[in-house]
């Protein structure tokens, strides 16, 4: 597959989108999406293994529900956005020693080559330019290093409704530019760009408006049906992980 970078100038647009409104995710403020954040903090451990001197880049870290819980980690976690208004809403929120803070782009990233031993983010790559955002990733990995990403999956019924319908958009809080991937799609672009070890799984049917007395079974099912074949395509989302060579 050749490697086409999106030109369109979306990253502006994302911006003033997400400048604008008092939240990220209209799930967030949710039971059943609270725990999606828990179950995806369990997967990172359990697929990238940080350590004591684990170094984290996250990018897109919006209004930190995905940092707090990296900041629990023993390593240093640099947090990053391209939006100035939502570094300062974590200011205000999370100050752990090992947090740093700072507003980047995170298609042109301005740290050195190999400074990170993990770089992640959740639901950040369908809102940028995927191919740039993953070759800095790349860049800025150390050896070995490991990303991991949770993304929208195109293939879910509601998500492909939602991409294809204006009013849906707008229900949903989407912005103009953002769209979902196929897992085919993502494992082809990280192998082009030259990642090894390249997993990308189905996850979620935990629904963020889940009634709370609902989720643990909801949960439990979910794990079943993110291992049945066919029908675990049809996921919320998807599991990214992959390493440097």
């Amino acid at each position: 597959m050749k490697l086409s970078v999106d030109k369109r100038p979306r990253l502006d647009d994302e911006v003033r989108h997400f400048s604008n409104n008092h939240h990220i995710w209209w799930g967030v403020k949710t039971f059943a999406g609270q725990e999606r954040y828990k179950y995806r903090f369990q997967l990172i451990k359990k697929l990238c293994r940080p350590r004591k001197m684990t170094k984290v880049l996250e990018i897109g870290c919006g209004d930190g529900e995905f940092t707090k819980h990296l900041a629990t980690l023993p390593g240093i976690v640099v947090a990053t956005d391209a939006t100035r208004a939502v570094i300062d809403q974590i200011r205000k929120k999370y100050q752990p020693k090992n947090l740093r803070l700072r507003v980047e782009n995170c298609e042109q990233l301005s740290f050195r080559d190999s400074t990170f031993d993990i770089v992640c983010g959740t639901s950040i790559l369908h809102h940028v330019s995927t191919v740039k955002a993953l070759m800095e990733a790349y860049r800025v990995l150390k050896p070995k290093g490991k990303i991991f990403f949770s993304e929208p999956n195109l293939l879910n019924p509601i998500a492909y409704a939602a991409y294809n319908s204006n009013w849906l958009r707008q229900k949903m809080e989407f912005t103009s530019h953002e769209m979902a991937f196929t897992r085919f799609y993502v494992s082809r672009l990280l192998e082009d760009i030259g990642f090894k070890n390249i997993e990308v799984n189905n996850s979620d049917f935990l629904y963020p408006s889940t009634p709370s007395f609902l989720v643990p079974f909801i949960s439990r099912l979910s794990r079943v049906i993110e291992a049945t074949p066919i029908i675990k395509e049809i996921s919320g989302s998807l599991i990214i992980s992959a390493q440097k060579n």
